[in-house]
């Protein structure tokens, strides 16, 4: 017993360990099942998942015959007493002592003793010989979400030990299929967030810019005939905003089709956020670009991350007259300098609770980018990014 527990401790360490590395749900799964077949007596193993129109799923199994879409009855292996609305009381109270022993002749049963309703043509094909059966539930919220079946030898007599090893892998189970939902949920919950900031960017910036150049144009007829002068000075500013419109619609895509970030050049990119500032803050920016290879996606990513964000400091903090993009990217690896002559700050009083600075730090440590942040109070801020291919990542 005890090399037994030796056995299935290293098991269980390394399905967290494919839990934490994120592999797919389905191969995890899969895993506990061939790992339940490796303890004696146990001759199969199966995995349901209940599913949102009330059935079950198998979604793994090892040991036995296995089906494409093999769907089951939720109620297939409770007993005639205990209805669903009885399973699912019990399970919401979260009292699933009661519940087990509504369905103990079930959990625990010799197949070949199941009533002809419950064994159905395709249930006998799943099982293949009459055999014990024990079968565990798994939740969510408090809620059936699937069973956890195991298979034993048909003369083997079971023991409380064998449930509490069902009960571990159950429990292996439940935490498998919870964080894969979790994880779901929070890449469900990312991309809505998301989706809420480009409505807000566009409604700031691109519709606002419009509303701005159609009530110029509106009035320039007006204008015009009154003073010419200012009429051109009006004709230039409904200019300056529809550039501004088209730069920020621009930027807004790159966002919405991330894929654009490493397909196009990253002077291309540069020279675009460059616009947005300019147009934006009427803060010129000028972008000095030698770009004689490619870096590595990853490099690229992180490269126009970090000026994006040095280019919003500037707009927000700085109170500056100009600034400059410098890049240059070479066989050895790429440098990418961002210069303003604003107002700047005393780094030594700057703490880990500036956001802006934390995030280029994170993105030049992605790739083991080197950053560099330079300034002083009413001198100016330079960011510089210098990456060497040699001792950063290998090229795609």
């Amino acid at each position: 017993m005890t090399e037994s527990h030796r056995v299935l401790h290293e098991y269980f360490y390394d399905v967290l360990t494919l839990i934490n590395e994120d592999y797919p749900q389905e191969k995890v799964l899969q895993k506990i099942a061939v790992g339940a077949c490796q303890f004696e007596h146990i001759s199969g193993a199966a995995i349901f998942q209940r599913e949102t129109n009330a059935s079950l799923r198998l979604i793994a199994c090892a040991g036995i015959k296995s089906y494409e879409n093999l769907y089951l009855p939720l109620n297939w292996l409770w007993h005639e007493t205990a209805s669903l609305s009885e399973v699912n009381s019990l399970t919401e109270m979260g009292r699933e002592s009661q519940l087990v022993a509504a369905l103990q002749e079930v959990y625990l049963a010799q197949w070949a003793e199941l009533s002809s309703e419950l064994k159905t043509p395709v249930l006998e094909a799943f099982c293949k010989t009459p055999q014990m059966l024990l079968v565990t539930p798994f939740y969510m919220n408090h809620r059936i979400n699937g069973f956890f079946a195991m298979c034993f030898d048909p003369a083997h007599q079971f023991n409380t030990e064998e449930y509490a090893l069902a009960r571990a892998f159950t429990k292996q189970v439940e935490l498998v299929v919870n964080n894969a939902r979790l994880r779901e949920q929070a890449m469900q919950d990312a991309v809505k967030l998301e989706r809420n900031r480009l409505g807000r960017d566009l409604h700031d910036s691109v519709t606002q810019a419009l509303y701005t150049a159609n009530l110029m144009a509106d009035t320039l007829p007006a204008v015009w005939e009154h003073d010419t002068n200012k009429g051109l000075q009006q004709l230039s500013d409904i200019q300056r905003m529809v550039k501004l419109a088209l730069a920020e619609m621009r930027s807004l895509l790159v966002e919405l089709r991330p894929v654009v970030l490493v397909e196009s050049s990253l002077s291309d990119l540069l020279n675009q956020l460059a616009n947005v500032v300019s147009y934006r803050s009427k803060i010129p920016v000028a972008v000095i670009a030698h770009e004689r290879t490619r870096l590595p996606k990853e490099v690229q990513v992180s490269f126009y991350r970090i000026a994006q964000e040095a280019l919003n400091n500037v707009t927000k903090y700085s109170n500056a007259n100009e600034a400059k993009i410098e890049l240059s990217v070479h066989a050895a690896g790429g440098l990418l300098r961002i210069r303003d002559d604003g107002r700047g700050f005393d780094p030594s009083n700057i703490t880990g609770t500036h956001m802006g600075l934390r995030i280029m730090r994170e993105r030049a440590n992605e790739v083991e980018a080197d950053l560099k942040i330079q300034s002083q109070i009413g001198g100016g801020t330079t960011i510089q990014v210098i990456w060497d291919r040699h001792a950063g990542r290998d090229d795609d």
